[in-house]
């Protein structure tokens, strides 16, 4: 979730006009995200796990380069992760877990896990 206040980008006439989110691009972002084989790994770890999983844990353990995958994390998968309701990512705690997804996504989400 984001830390920018909601008055920070105040609406004008411009975001009138911009198309308002469907379940289609909402699939569309779902898809985008599971297009990244960190990603993926990310989801299929969390799933297999009753709880939260450090950071350090999940880096470990979806790249050999430990630093590299912490910081990909951090700044990329666990926020777009986390905005789309897959994860549920404490930054301040350095932990993350798997969230409950809608019933629309299960499937895919299994589908992610049985190509591993």
């Amino acid at each position: 979730m984001s830390n920018v206040p909601s008055d920070t980008f105040p609406e004008t006439d411009a975001d009138a006009n911009r198309l308002k989110p469907t379940a289609s691009t909402s699939l569309n972002r779902i898809f985008r995200a599971c297009s990244d084989r960190a990603r993926r790994e990310t989801l299929i770890v969390l799933r297999t796990k009753d709880g939260p999983v450090s950071l350090s844990e999940l880096a470990s353990t979806i790249d050999g380069d430990t630093e590299r995958a912490r910081l990909s994390l951090v700044h990329v998968h666990l926020p777009m992760l986390d905005a789309l309701g897959l994860v549920r990512w404490n930054r301040a705690r350095e932990c993350v877990e798997i969230a409950t997804a809608p019933q629309e996504f299960r499937g895919l989400l299994d589908a992610i896990e049985c190509e591993r």
